[in-house]
């Protein structure tokens, strides 16, 4: 029975796409044929005409062209296919501005912030951190423009020192936890209740389990629900009657769930998590980033991570070209007239 299982199993996997096995998305092969890199189907009706004429006008000897155009489509990307297509711009904005003269590609790593600001390569980084929404994948962009000279600002005294804005989302979802582990859990509910901070508890429970695991978020709730409000003093800790002011009879003075010390380590370690806490440790960091490998701190690595060839950079029918193909179909079509 055992073999028939095994068996069975292998030639289910032998006969699943390779797309299924690697989780919906085929690892990107480069193109040998030379053959065009064509935009996705049906990705040519979603793209507004003004795009489509700006994109046949980009030239890689300017490729700022390239960042103000994917700086554009950013703004007004409603779909997966216009997000694709900023980021590709980015891609080549960066790619392009190597050779070409406009691009302060040769910018010194060790320059000021000021003139880091005018460098290509840090617009460029700072853009694609600005459209991802993984945040591992935002920190390894924001410091590889820091490691091109960007400065993302200056603690007290001049001191060097890269700071990240807190996202209102995990403060109020570290503002929650805190309400309900000191019983007022219908004001924790009213932060729970923001989509966006309901999301980030389902993105990070796993930081509320030893081992990794879901059920961290329904924990929560049921913490809340459990501890709205102490129904004898309010949470204000004591009572007042004939005999005096004590202590609540039913919170003891010490309204909220009583939490065992490794459960208040997790959730403080995921609030340090959100917070952007120094204190992390590897495993933390696994769970909240799936174990990713880290990568190294160079902009050449940008068109292998986003599947973008970098020779290609010029807009003719609907897809990429590389420079000399796009330029005799040009003379070709002018000497034909």
């Amino acid at each position: 029975m055992t073999r028939l299982l095994a068996t069975l199993t292998l030639a289910w996997l032998a006969a699943m796409p390779a797309t299924a096995l690697a989780g919906g998305h085929a690892p990107h092969q480069p193109d040998e044929t030379g053959a065009p890199l064509a935009a996705p189907a049906g990705a040519a009706a979603q793209r507004p005409e003004w795009v489509e004429r700006r994109l046949a006008a980009l030239r890689p000897e300017r490729p700022r062209e390239y960042l103000e155009l994917g700086e554009e489509i950013a703004e007004q990307a409603d779909n997966p296919s216009m997000r694709t297509l900023a980021r590709t711009l980015f891609v080549l904005a960066y790619e392009t501005s190597k050779t070409a003269p406009d691009g302060r590609a040769a910018q010194p790593a060790g320059s000021s912030g000021a003139a880091a600001e005018g460098d290509l390569r840090v617009s460029v980084c700072l853009a694609l951190a600005a459209l991802t929404d993984r945040e591992h994948e935002r920190t390894w962009l924001r410091a590889i423009a820091a490691s091109l000279g960007w400065k993302a600002g200056r603690a007290d005294g001049g001191a060097r020192r890269a700071t990240a804005a807190i996202d209102p989302a995990a403060l109020d979802l570290s503002n929650a936890l805190s309400l309900i582990r000191i019983g007022e859990g219908r004001q924790a509910a009213r932060l729970l209740d923001k989509p966006e901070v309901a999301q980030l508890l389902l993105r990070t429970e796993r930081l509320l389990s030893p081992a990794g695991l879901t059920g961290g978020e329904a924990r929560v709730r049921r913490l809340m629900a459990e501890w709205p409000n102490c129904p004898e003093c309010r949470n204000r800790r004591f009572v007042r009657n004939a005999e005096g002011v004590r202590l609540c009879p039913k919170c003891g003075g010490r309204p909220g769930p009583r939490l065992l010390q490794q459960e208040l380590l997790y959730q403080l370690r995921l609030e340090s998590s959100i917070l952007q806490g120094v204190q992390k440790s590897w495993v933390a960091q696994s769970i909240v980033d799936g174990g990713a490998p880290l990568r190294d701190l160079d902009p050449d690595e940008l068109a292998k991570t986003y599947s973008v060839d970098p020779t290609r950079t010029v807009w003719r029918d609907g897809a990429w070209h590389e420079p000399a193909a796009g330029t005799r179909r040009g003379a070709g079509a002018a000497g034909s007239r």
